[in-house]
């Protein structure tokens, strides 16, 4: 059962505006923070599997419903930082007790489905905006995988297929998204993170990630949906595997069976970009690809 999470926002934003006149700056800012905590507690409730630690998961959903009744008793200016305060040291213990539990998806329903999955993306995206010293590169690989989502999501695929790179990509997108997070206030720590999962789990390097970026290119034979901005999307993902490729080893330091997955994934970009080609003069060939 996930928490009330639209009834929180509604509390904090109710505060915000009746107080808006008279609050100074610095509890405006707190209530911002707090938004974006509870957006990504409900991330984290959301798409992880849970069953094992319930006695945690009724804690958790316990501070959403516990937030809202003590916001909703703020009468005062000056019982606004007070109960904002308490809140957050409730948060901040239970992100110490979460940095411990290794993410697994949930068996939620509709992940398989490619759309559910881009609008996840773009609200990951859209949170981790506050983070403004991340840079582009955390956006730039959350957007680049949002390129094969996109691309996927005009394509015909056997379920097997598509169940394997959606789970893929909820698993990056909500790891980066906990990474962020969790360790934000400890830069060194965080940067790790986000590199060792950009080169496990983004990057060519590891063969099952390979496997998943062939599957999905393989769809290409397959017929496709009309959708909208189809072409961009094929432009999309010659983007991301562009941007991938480059970062491969060279030749003499490859292996057989890397350099074999390599000439496919090659010959599937190369595919890509004459039909890129075929559709800027003719675009209804893209739905015949």
């Amino acid at each position: 059962m996930s928490p009330d999470k639209d009834n929180l926002l509604e509390a904090l934003q109710q505060i915000a505006v009746q107080w808006d006149s008279d609050i100074p700056e610095t509890s405006k800012e707190q209530i911002r923070f707090l938004k974006r905590d509870f957006e990504f507690l409900y991330i984290f409730l959301s798409f992880t599997d849970l069953s094992f630690i319930p006695d945690f998961t009724c804690k958790v959903q316990g501070l959403f419903q516990d937030a809202v009744v003590d916001l909703k008793k703020v009468n005062k200016i000056h019982h606004i930082d007070r109960v904002t305060s308490r809140i957050q040291e409730k948060i901040r213990i239970s992100k110490l007790e979460i940095r411990d539990i290794h993410l697994v998806l949930s068996n939620k329903d509709g992940i398989d489905n490619p759309e559910f999955v881009i609008d996840f993306i773009d609200t990951v995206i859209q949170n981790l905006d506050d983070f403004v010293e991340l840079g582009d590169s955390v956006f730039k690989e959350l957007k680049l995988m949002r390129n094969f989502v996109c691309f996927v999501s005009g394509r015909s695929m056997e379920p097997k297929r598509l169940h394997a790179f959606v789970t893929h990509v909820l698993l990056v997108v909500c790891r980066a998204a906990m990474i962020v997070w969790l360790y934000y206030s400890e830069n060194q720590e965080m940067n790790s993170l986000l590199s060792d999962l950009v080169q496990m789990k983004i990057k060519l390097i590891q063969p099952d990630v390979r496997k998943i970026y062939i599957d999905v290119l393989q769809a290409v034979t397959h017929p496709i949906i009309q959708i909208e901005n189809a072409a961009d999307c094929v432009a999309g993902l010659m983007e991301t595997l562009q941007h991938n490729l480059e970062e491969l080893p060279t030749h003499s330091q490859m292996h057989v069976v890397l350099t074999d997955q390599i000439l496919v994934l090659q010959e599937m970009l190369d595919l890509l970009v004459s039909v890129h080609a075929s559709c800027e003069c003719n675009p209804i060939l893209l739905l015949r690809k």
